[in-house]
């Protein structure tokens, strides 16, 4: 009995089971430009222009094609990016010796033990004073005594009493290895006019005379830093992408005090949605209504650059991914308030690629099917175990958008009707009562057949 029902149930799978799609089933189709040098061992990856979402009923509506029409199997994801931090890490170090010839400073640092040599990107000297303008170069010296420039002639100053500007930290054009440093400080000691006056007089006015004193000032310096760059990874994060919507008509309504924004969200994926406008310093409630999906938010948004107060975010953030439809409205309740200018609602949304395995070169993406099931494809298991942060892509070009010349739609694309409905379901019970019918004539036969 088992072998027989295994058998029937093998034949009906292979009569109902779904073939692979083609690309005549889609009504659109863009041209993929590979990078210039393709790496074998990266991944392929196909980012969606924003333009194909107004085109597909949902995001499983797409299919990529090979050159030669075999369809490819990928894995459609968000696009994350590491974020990285650049940060500078001190490097160990003391004085060695300071000396002052012809106005000149030199000062030797070495590292911390004195072994160790010394990674550079930065140099900060710690000083106090105020009003003062000098010049500094930096020698790298290696083992052998030998020096090698870092700097030359940098302009080391502090202007904070006047302008509030200085410099004292110095950048290197490359990381320096080195086993001692050498600082040169030219002008090192300034002459100034003492604050302070002898007045000569006499009897007769024309022989009055005032005398200054002159002031030798020295730099004091109070220590010296040093830092080597290094780079963190700091977190991985989602891609957004400003996904621009149609403005349709903006009104605003005195009697109701409130602007009106109609506009058309072309389904594109978003989590929020800003309004921009050029104005500052204002708070407004705003409803969103969708009547496509009849999906309605309502919240504050404002925008403040005040003294002492952070600026807010205008925009309405989502619960999830939203495919806002083509008759949306925004409306802003002004109050009392006047009007917002040039009011612009933006849509925000993840970055969505498609990825492939390395050996699948894709040629062409398909989409705007007339309801073709969602391709299924074990790459998505393989993917999961890759960090996608961590992943090197061969990104593909997408050309524009272009109609199927043989589109012939896969399923109808009306629904059917009541009649059509209640055909498929007798026919369905139908083919169920067969099924226990030939089991139990099965059963009936192999008793039969023991029986003799």
């Amino acid at each position: 009995m088992n072998k027989p029902f295994c058998t029937l149930s093998a034949i009906l799978f292979a009569v109902f089971a779904v073939v692979g799609a083609e690309e005549s089933a889609f009504r659109y189709f863009r041209e993929l430009t590979s990078p210039a040098n393709v790496q074998e061992k990266q991944f392929n990856s196909v980012r969606l222009p924003g333009e194909v979402f107004s085109k597909i009923d949902s995001l499983d509506d797409m299919r990529l094609f090979s050159a030669s029409g075999v369809e490819l199997p990928f894995q459609r994801e968000q696009v994350f990016v590491l974020r990285t931090e650049q940060r500078y890490i001190p490097e160990p170090s003391r004085a060695k010796s300071l000396s002052v010839k012809d106005n000149r400073a030199v000062i030797l640092l070495e590292p911390i033990p004195p072994q160790k040599e010394l990674r550079l990107d930065r140099i900060t000297i710690r000083t106090g004073e105020r009003d003062f303008e000098k010049r500094f170069s930096a020698f790298a010296i290696d083992a052998a005594g030998k020096e090698t420039q870092l700097l030359a002639d940098e302009p080391f100053f502090d202007q904070t009493s006047r302008l509030a500007v200085s410099r004292k930290t110095f950048l290197l054009p490359k990381t320096a290895v080195c086993r001692e440093l050498k600082l040169v400080i030219d002008n090192y000691g300034e002459e100034h006019v003492s604050p302070w006056r002898q007045i000569a007089t006499s009897s007769r006015p024309e022989n009055r005379s005032e005398a200054y004193g002159q002031l030798h000032r020295e730099l004091k310096i109070d220590g010296v830093s040093l830092d080597r760059s290094r780079e963190f990874r700091e977190t991985v994060r989602p891609a957004t992408a400003a996904y621009p919507v149609e403005v349709l008509s903006v009104t605003n309504d005195a009697k109701t005090k409130t602007t009106v924004i109609a506009f058309d969200g072309k389904r594109q994926p978003l989590n929020r949605l800003i309004l921009r406008t050029p104005d500052v310093n204002w708070s407004r409630e705003v409803l969103l209504e969708d009547p496509e999906s009849g999906y309605t938010k309502r919240g504050r948004l404002q925008r403040l650059e005040l003294p002492g107060l952070r600026p807010r975010t205008t925009a309405l953030e989502f619960e999830g991914l939203r495919r806002l439809g083509a008759s949306c409205k925004l409306t802003v309740f002004n109050e009392d308030n006047p009007p917002l200018n040039q009011p612009q609602p933006e849509g925000v949304g993840p970055e969505l690629r498609l990825v492939l395995l390395p050996a699948a070169i894709p040629a062409r993406l398909c989409y705007g099917s007339a309801g073709l099931p969602p391709g299924q494809y074990e790459i998505g298991q393989m993917l999961n175990e890759v960090d996608p942060a961590r992943r090197q892509y061969n990104e593909f070009r997408t050309g524009g958008e272009q109609p199927t010349p043989d589109y012939k739609p896969a399923v109808p694309e009306k629904k059917f009707t009541r009649w059509g409905q209640v055909f498929f379901a007798i026919l369905g019970v139908l083919i169920l009562v067969l099924i226990v019918f030939i089991v139990f004539s099965m059963k009936k036969i192999e008793k039969d057949s023991s029986e003799v």
